[in-house]
């Protein structure tokens, strides 16, 4: 119950840590829950979470009663992970403070949330990076856009984003590092680099995995464009780097695909359109002779 929250809420925010300590920060393991009826009023929000800036254990929050997340709003860092399910109530993610999210980003199922924003109030002598180690981001139906933060987004390990039907706004992704494992997507028309093109100087380390279904025709690909294998070393300090997959498919052309032109047969590139149930190759050869220089 929310009166249960308020009541220990300033003995556990009194025992708040220096914020400018590393390795400060709230050590408990949270979970927000649908209240069962019995509560006088349910819990919609953490009180002494204001007065961290870490939070070093993970929290979960699944409640039709959350309305708003502004309780995490100081929260530089979630070290063990940040889950979001269900919240039928939420219309925004907003975590202006945040620069890490570690072992687990998890937005799933929230039926009303229209949008997404992360780091877009972080200390930038602080932080040059926005780092996310894994993300699921997964049946949002209204989701819309994920906007971007004050510095680059940069996943660690993999990223899914997956039925999310009226993402079109993926301007968080402009400028991104990819993850080291796997990245996949639904793409339903979304545009990442306004102007259709990647101004980040630096290439763009791949993937083991990269797959992209177009489930909707019109999808800004050049962010992609500078895509190279990320290189590996092993014990003998070989180069041993390599891209096991990179496959976009479903409703692309071949116009939408000339951005990655010049990088298709370097990384491995296989794209194939989909229509009516029949796949038409678009080979790297096909980029290479039919897009204009």
């Amino acid at each position: 119950c929310q009166e249960d929250v308020d009541m220990i809420s300033p003995l556990l925010a009194g025992g708040a840590f220096d914020p400018l300590d590393p390795v400060a920060g709230f050590r408990g393991s949270i979970t927000i829950q649908n209240s069962a009826g019995s509560c006088g009023s349910p819990i919609t929000s953490i009180p002494f979470l204001e007065e961290y800036s870490f939070l070093l254990g993970p929290i979960f929050i699944n409640s039709s009663d959350i309305e708003n997340l502004d309780f995490l709003s100081n929260i530089e860092q979630f070290r063990a992970g940040i889950s979001i399910i269900g919240c039928e109530n939420l219309t925004s993610i907003n975590l202006p403070q945040c620069a890490e999210i570690g072992e687990f980003f998890d937005v799933r199922d929230n039926a009303n949330v229209v949008d997404m924003q992360i780091g877009n109030d972080i200390d930038e002598d602080l932080y040059t990076t926005i780092i996310i180690d894994s993300l699921d981001m997964i049946s949002n139906p209204l989701l819309a856009s994920w906007r971007p933060g004050l510095v680059d987004l940069d996943f660690a390990l993999s990223a899914r984003i997956l039925d999310n039907p009226l993402l079109t706004d993926l301007s968080a992704l402009s400028d991104l590092s990819m993850p080291t494992n796997s990245m996949e997507m639904q793409l339903y028309g979304a545009i990442i680099n306004e102007d259709g093109e990647n101004s980040d100087p630096d290439s763009l380390n791949m993937p083991l995995n990269t797959f992209i279904e177009a489930v909707n025709p019109g999808n800004d690909y050049s962010w992609l464009s500078k895509a190279v294998i990320t290189p590996r070393f092993d014990e003998d300090g070989l180069d041993i780097g390599i891209i096991e997959n990179f496959q976009i498919s479903g409703a692309v052309t071949l116009t939408e695909l000339c951005p990655l032109a010049q990088i298709a047969e370097s990384t491995g590139l296989v794209a194939f359109a989909v229509e009516n149930g029949l796949q038409t190759d678009i080979t790297a050869e096909m980029l290479l002779t039919e897009c204009p220089e």
